[in-house]
């Protein structure tokens, strides 16, 4: 058995399980709901964008909190073309926040660079 990482750099929230609502009812963490929104992301980024990268458990192996928003732009831009696309960006994380939170953010989102654990 082997533990894997990689490195993620996300607009968003660092958001614990139990304060998520009826986080304990989905099956395998799947988040239909957030099928358009990853594809709005996937224009944005540039790169393709899943559903389960917008609500994503953080550490698979001992973890109880999710990543709660939209992966960062992996390419390189011009700068003016970087803000424009990550202030969008930072829009979109706000909508997933609320799809998944079922209400508003109270403050973010947050640049934040984590490690996936899985």
């Amino acid at each position: 058995m082997s533990v894997e990482q990689e490195p993620m750099l996300t607009i968003g929230w660092r958001v614990e399980q139990v304060d998520i609502p009826d986080f304990d009812e989905r099956y395998d963490e799947e988040w239909p709901e957030l099928e358009e929104l990853a594809k709005k992301a996937s224009l944005l980024r540039g790169s393709s964008v899943w559903q389960s990268e917008l609500c994503e458990e953080e550490n698979s192996w001992c973890g109880d909190t999710q990543i709660v928003g939209v992966p960062m732009i992996e390419e390189e831009l011009p700068i003016e073309d970087f803000t424009e696309r990550t202030d969008k960006l930072a829009d979109l994380a706000k909508d997933v926040y609320r799809q998944v939170m079922r209400k508003e953010p109270e403050d973010g989102p947050y640049l934040m660079s984590w490690t996936r654990v899985f």
